[in-house]
């Protein structure tokens, strides 16, 4: 399966006969990838990329643990910190820059941000990404 795939973005009659972007997604690159028929996802857009990560559970800042597979070998790691508060990303241990792509080994990898507020204690969240497959 290769890492990324050209789509082309397609118009179709939308919302009164207006043509409206389409964006189709099919073959069984998607089963080796992990999606099955009828299943249900979420899709995240971010500057004109739709995210691949899904975080589980869903982020809460009470929950510090998190999980996500991917079968890419590189995703774009960003995090957003509320007002006032500092943000470090570590990938494998090494300092990632928000927004860059991340590369990961092949099993296990672990991403940690840490959200720091000034005069307050930090807070480490960590998400276990799973490689599988060939990206």
């Amino acid at each position: 399966m290769s890492k990324k795939r050209s789509i082309k973005v397609y118009g179709q009659s939308g919302y009164k006969y207006r043509e409206t972007p389409t964006i189709m997604l099919k073959g069984m690159w998607l089963k080796e990838a992990g999606f099955d028929v009828g299943d249900y996802i979420s899709v995240t857009c971010e500057d004109g990329k739709i995210v691949s990560l899904q975080l589980t559970p869903a982020f809460d800042a009470g929950t510090t643990s998190y999980t996500a597979k991917t079968v890419n070998d590189e995703d774009a790691v960003s995090a957003t910190a509320a007002s006032g508060t500092a943000v470090t990303i570590l990938v494998n241990g090494v300092a990632h820059t928000s927004g860059n792509d991340a590369t990961w080994e092949s099993g296990t990898n672990t991403v940690t941000v840490i959200a720091s507020k000034t005069g307050c204690t930090s807070t480490a969240y960590t998400v276990t990404v799973t490689k599988t497959g060939q990206g």
